[in-house]
């Protein structure tokens, strides 16, 4: 694909006025602007070339990190299909590969507006009056206004009048029969100080929750189960403690993030509650509220002198499926020798566009060919199929930790696999202690314990 240069300096032009100013500006990448034009605007032919691309190794493609533009490029020039044709002027009066679908308007109506368009020629709403943009919003004007509705004959069969009885229904369910009273004047602070939001919400008590990320959950990224924990919580009217300033969210704490896709046996999250909870006995409710493939298996209360999931974790378990017609045992096992026996095995992690050095074996506590037990672990993770297992240990330190993609990469490169997070806590003996285990956590985590105190207690003085 070629992209003018000139795109590309004007790209790190307004990136440069951007942080000169003050102000960031996001750009969308224009290789991905170009594949999503091109399928935008594509008919049936682009069939062959999308199962194509797919089948070479395309996969999640709008994220920079693992688009292949190369596969894309061979798939167009092997199906012969030339993108110019799609990325170029489409005359008004052709033929388009979307015409087929009725969506009930008639032919012409959308071709009228664009013209208008190009003139700055408004079109006010259909169903209002004639040169309002908005109905009525109380009975009142509603009577009063008998003007025609304006109605641009696009071919849908609508009943103006219908439409008409329709608005006063819904006028008088709202109670709105009258003009509301005009609002009273805004309140000038004469400080320029914005204070932040105080919340009267109690005391916090802190639980801890072991919950599984399985099916469609393993696909949701780590902001938006940000959003989806709290939600199952507010469904059972769960007083969930929020934090203080100018934006207050639910005070929860999460364990290391999983790459998107990657399914989960193991996850934890800590939750202030302003109230006293049974927090075993919430876990069924829980799971019944949540996304699907998010089961919540554990609750327990935590004391004063608990540690943060974020400063107990500091190992996590993976399990594998790597697929069979891609790699025997025998291979794996091969490979896996060759990965204990390296001092180094570096990878280049991108992020927006940056290379990150990132030395896979220095994390790597362990890694083996998977056996029954790693077989199994992938079957409650609801993965089937016909496929060699691999395990592997990992050190998460406090600056991060390595991908499992990562780690598959230094095996054999770009493997089709699937991952299981099957264990997450702190590392101990050569195995893995969950933060549930709360009496060997707060055994063998004294530093971590009094750190968590220590910032506790700063928090209240705050």
């Amino acid at each position: 694909m070629d992209v003018p240069d000139d795109v590309h300096r004007k790209q790190g032009w307004l990136r440069e006025e951007a942080r000169l100013s003050g102000v960031e500006l996001k750009t969308h990448d224009c290789e991905t602007s170009w594949l999503e034009g091109v399928f935008a605007r594509g008919d049936r032919s682009l069939c062959d070339v999308l199962e194509r691309a797919y089948r070479n190794g395309a996969r999640f493609d709008s994220w920079e990190e693992t688009k292949k533009m190369a596969l894309w490029e061979e798939a167009f020039a092997a199906e012969g299909v030339e993108v110019a044709k799609y990325l170029g002027t489409i005359p008004v009066t052709a033929r388009l590969p979307w015409d087929h679908i009725d969506v009930g308007l008639e032919e012409g109506f959308l071709a009228r507006e664009y013209r208008k368009a190009l003139k700055s020629r408004l079109s006010p709403p259909c169903g209002k009056v004639a040169g309002a943009f908005v109905h009525a919003t109380n009975v009142e004007e509603h009577h009063a206004d008998q003007r025609k509705l304006v109605c641009y004959d696009c071919g849908v069969a609508c009943d103006l009048s219908a439409m008409r009885t329709e608005r006063l229904v819904y006028l008088r369910k709202l109670g709105a029969e009258k003009p509301r009273a005009p609002a009273p004047p805004p309140v000038v602070r004469t400080d320029s100080t914005r204070r932040p939001i105080a919340l009267v919400q109690g005391d916090a008590r802190r639980y801890r929750f072991l919950y599984t990320k399985l099916g469609a959950s393993a696909f949701l990224s780590h902001l938006d189960l940000i959003r989806a924990l709290p939600r199952a919580f507010r469904r059972l009217g769960v007083p969930l403690f929020y934090s203080q300033g100018f934006h207050p969210k639910p005070d929860m704490s999460f364990g290391p993030a999983l790459s998107l896709g990657v399914s989960s046996l193991c996850e934890i999250v800590d939750v202030k509650i302003a109230a006293d909870v049974d927090a075993a006995s919430l876990v069924d409710e829980l799971t019944r509220g949540a996304q699907d493939g998010m089961r919540f298996l554990d609750g327990a209360r935590l004391g004063p002198r608990d540690a943060g999931v974020s400063r107990i974790v500091d190992a996590a378990r993976y399990v594998v499926a790597i697929p069979r017609s891609v790699a025997s045992e025998a291979w794996l096992a091969e490979r896996v020798a060759m990965v204990r026996e390296a001092k180094e095995l570096p990878v280049v992690r991108r992020i927006d566009g940056i290379g990150k050095r990132v030395d896979v074996r220095s994390f790597l506590r362990s890694i083996d060919v998977g056996g029954e037990d790693a077989r199994a672990t992938i079957a409650r993770a609801r993965i089937a199929g016909d496929f060699v297992a691999l395990e592997a240990n990992v050190e998460i330190r406090g600056s991060g930790a390595v991908k499992i993609g990562e780690i598959v990469e230094v095996l054999g490169g770009e493997l089709p696999h699937r991952a299981v997070r099957a264990a997450m806590g702190m590392w101990k003996d050569g195995a893995i202690a969950s933060p549930m285990q709360l009496d060997a956590v707060r055994k063998d985590a004294p530093a971590a314990i009094e750190a968590q105190v220590a910032e506790d207690h700063a928090v209240t003085a705050e």
